[in-house]
C-alpha cells in the first residue's frame, strides 16, 4: 500500500485526516489517542493483503519509516468428494457398497487461501492428510454400516474448518439363519406356522421355503424397526408322504455373492394309522377254493406305533375259534367255507386315532350244490310237459353245464339229453320233460358242472301222475251286509298241477243260482246279492284232471231295519 493512499497531519494548529477512496475508502481509521497509534481495516477483502508502511515525519527529527505485512486468510469455498471413479458424491451418503468392497475416496478443497489442508477421518481417527486434496483407501467391514467418514480443510488455525461427513452404506450379508422352535414333529392333516428368523442382513434379505426340491410359497414376513431382524411365517400343512423330505428356509442378499444361508430338518410326521389290507403271499384272489387255508395279511404304517389291530367280516369283530387263528396282525382261516366269503376290514389305532383299510372282498369259489336239499314233487298228466328248474348254488355260475337222469323202479337209470325241442326256451339249468306213459313217472336228476368242479350230490324231483285237487278247507264267510259278503278258504291239494277255485251262490229258498265267479285263489268278494232267503255258498278246487268235492255253508244277508210312521207328529202336520 501507497503512504499517501491514508494520511494524518496532526500538526500544531492543524488536524487532517484522508482516506483514498479507490482502495480502503471509508472502512480504514488511524487512530492517533492510543499509543501507539493504530490503523483499523474493517471488511477485509483478499485484496487487502500485502505490505503497509507507516512514515511518521518529525520537526526536528529524521522521518521514521515502518514496514507491516498483511495476509488476509480465505476458507475454501466448497469440498468436493470423487469416488473411484472419479464422479462426485452427493446425498451425503456414501454407497451402498456390498461389504468387503475397497472402497477408493478424494477430497479436493476448492479455493482458499493459503492453500488449505486437507484430512480424512473416521470417528476420531485420521486416514489422510495432505494439501489441497486429499485421497484414502479402506475395505468396508461389517462395523462400517450407518458410521461416517469426514473430510476437513483447514486454511489456519484460527480459522473454523470446512468439512463435509459422508454416512457409510453396506450390503451386509445375513449373520444367521434359523427355524425357530427347533426340530419337532408335525401332524399330517393339521394347519401349523414355522417361523425362520434371519439376522444381520442389509437391506432385507429373500428369504424362501423349500421342502425338498419344491419351493413353497404360504409365507408372509415382518421386520423390525431397525431393520436387523426379518422373519418370514410359513403356514403349512404337511401329509404323511412328508416323511423323511426336508423343510427347509433360505435367505440370500441379491447383491452379495455367496451370501445365501440355510437352516432345516427332515421332517417327522404324526399319522393316524395308515392300513393296508392284502391276501398273504402265493394266493391267487381269483382262485380261492372252499376248503383251502386264507391268510389275510394286515400291513399297518403308523407314527407313533400303533397299540392295537383288529379284523372285521361284513362289519362284524373277527374273534379266534375253530378255524379261524389270528396272529402278527395276520388273519389265517383254515379249511374256507363258502360262509367266509364277503368284505374284510383290518383297523389299527394309535394315540391319534385310528385308520381302516380297504374292504377285501374274499370270494370263495365252490362247486355246485342244491338250494334246496329236499326233493322237488312235481305232478303232471300224460302228455303233459313239465319245465324243471335245476337250481343250483355255485361260484363262479357261469360257465355251467348241466346233465340230466332219470330212473324209476321199472327203468334202469339213463341219462336224459336236452334238445333244441325238449328247452325250447334254451335256458341254462331248465329241462322240459314230457310225461307220455305211465312209465315216465319216476325220479329226474340234476347235477352242475362249474370251474371249480362236478357236483357230487344231484338234485331230485319226483314225478308222479296228476289228480283231481281236494276240496278247499278252512272256510270262513266274513263282512255280511245287505247285499254283499267275503269268502275266504285255505287250498286243498292241487292234484299235482295247477288249480282254480270256483264259487256259487245259490238262494235256499228258490234254489237260484245268484253268483258263479272263478279265481286262482279260494278267496271271492261277492256283491250284488239280493234275497231274504237262506243262502248256500259252496266253493270248489278244479285242474285239469277235473273238479274237487264242494265244501258249503250257509248263511243269511243282514236284513234292511223296517219303516215306523209317527202318528204324533202326523196329526200335528195335518
Amino acid at each position: 500500500m501507497y503512504d499517501e493512499e491514508l494520511r494524518l497531519d496532526t500538526r500544531e494548529g492543524v488536524t487532517s485526516h484522508w482516506s483514498d477512496p479507490g482502495t480502503l475508502g471509508s472502512r480504514a481509521a488511524f487512530r492517533s489517542d492510543t499509543k501507539p497509534a493504530v490503523l483499523i481495516l474493517t471488511k477485509l477483502r483478499p485484496e487487502d493483503s500485502g505490505q503497509y508502511r507507516c512514515r511518521v515525519d518529525f520537526i526536528k527529527s529524521p522521518t521514521k519509516n515502518t514496514r507491516l505485512n498483511l495476509t488476509v486468510l480465505i476458507p475454501p469455498e466448497r469440498l468436493i468428494v470423487l469416488n473411484h471413479e472419479g464422479n462426485e458424491v452427493q446425498g451425503g451418503v456414501l454407497g451402498p457398497y456390498d461389504e468387503g468392497t475397497d472402497v477408493n475416496l478424494t477430497c479436493v478443497a476448492v479455493g482458499g487461501r493459503p492453500t488449505a489442508r486437507v484430512s480424512w477421518w473416521k470417528a476420531h481417527e485420521l486416514l489422510a492428510n495432505s494439501e489441497a486434496r486429499a485421497t484414502v483407501s479402506f475395505r468396508l467391514q461389517r462395523a462400517d454400516f450407518g458410521t461416517d467418514v469426514t473430510c476437513q480443510a483447514v486454511t489456519d488455525p484460527s480459522i473454523a474448518p470446512m468439512s463435509e461427513t459422508l454416512s457409510i452404506d453396506v450390503n451386509l450379508r445375513p449373520l444367521w439363519v434359523r427355524l425357530q422352535g427347533g426340530k419337532r414333529p408335525l401332524v399330517a392333516g393339521q394347519s401349523t406356522e414355522l417361523v425362520c428368523q434371519a439376522v444381520g442382513a442389509r437391506p432385507k434379505p429373500s428369504i424362501s421355503w423349500w421342502k425338498g426340491g419344491t419351493r413353497l410359497k404360504t409365507a408372509r414376513e415382518t421386520t423390525s424397526v431397525d431393520g436387523n431382524v426379518t422373519n418370514s411365517v410359513l403356514s403349512f400343512t404337511p401329509g404323511v408322504e412328508d416323511a423323511g423330505r426336508v423343510l427347509s428356509c433360505r435367505a440370500v442378499q441379491p447383491a452379495l455373492q455367496d451370501s445365501t444361508h440355510e437352516d432345516g430338518w427332515k421332517m417327522e410326521i404324526q399319522h393316524f394309522p395308515i392300513v393296508h389290507l392284502q391276501l398273504g403271499a402265493n394266493l391267487d384272489a381269483g382262485k380261492v377254493v372252499e376248503g383251502s387255508d386264507v391268510y389275510l395279511d394286515c400291513r399297518v404304517r403308523a407314527n407313533p406305533w400303533h397299540t392295537h389291530v383288529y379284523f372285521t367280516h361284513n362289519g362284524v369283530v373277527v374273534k379266534p375259534g375253530p378255524g379261524v387263528l389270528l396272529a402278527n396282525q395276520s388273519l389265517v382261516l383254515q379249511k374256507v367255507s363258502r360262509k367266509a366269503a364277503g368284505a374284510y376290514v383290518c383297523s389299527a389305532r394309535n394315540s391319534l386315532g385310528e385308520g381302516s383299510s380297504e374292504q377285501l372282498v374274499l370270494d370263495v369259489k365252490y362247486i355246485p350244490t342244491c338250494k334246496s336239499q329236499q326233493p322237488g314233487v312235481m305232478r303232471a298228466a300224460r302228455g303233459e310237459i313239465l319245465e324243471i328248474d335245476c337250481d343250483l348254488d355255485a361260484n363262479p355260475k357261469e360257465p355251467m353245464s348241466y346233465q340230466w337222469w332219470f330212473n324209476s323202479s321199472t327203468h334202469t337209470k339213463h341219462e336224459l339229453i336236452t334238445s333244441s325241442i325238449n328247452n325250447a326256451q334254451n335256458l341254462p339249468g331248465t329241462f322240459l320233460y314230457m310225461v307220455n306213459t305211465s312209465a315216465d313217472y319216476g325220479w329226474v336228476q340234476c347235477s352242475g358242472t362249474n370251474a371249480v368242479g362236478r357236483q357230487t350230490k344231484p338234485c331230485l324231483f319226483h314225478i308222479l301222475p296228476a289228480d283231481k285237487p281236494s276240496s278247499p278247507k278252512a272256510c270262513e264267510i266274513t263282512n255280511v251286509t245287505y247285499d254283499s259278503l267275503t269268502l275266504n278258504c285255505t287250498p286243498g291239494h292241487d292234484g299235482g298241477i295247477r288249480q282254480t277255485f270256483l264259487l256259487q251262490v245259490f238262494d235256499m229258498g228258490t234254489g237260484l243260482l245268484l253268483a258263479n265267479l272263478t279265481n286262482e285263489e279260494p278267496e271271492f268278494q261277492v256283491t250284488g246279492l239280493s234275497t231274504n232267503n237262506a243262502l248256500s255258498v259252496a266253493v270248489r278246487g278244479r285242474n285239469k284232471k277235473g273238479s274237487s268235492e264242494p265244501l258249503t255253508l250257509a248263511t243269511s244277508l243282514l236284513k234292511y231295519p223296517q219303516r215306523h210312521t209317527d202318528r204324533r207328529r202326523m196329526r200335528t202336520s195335518i
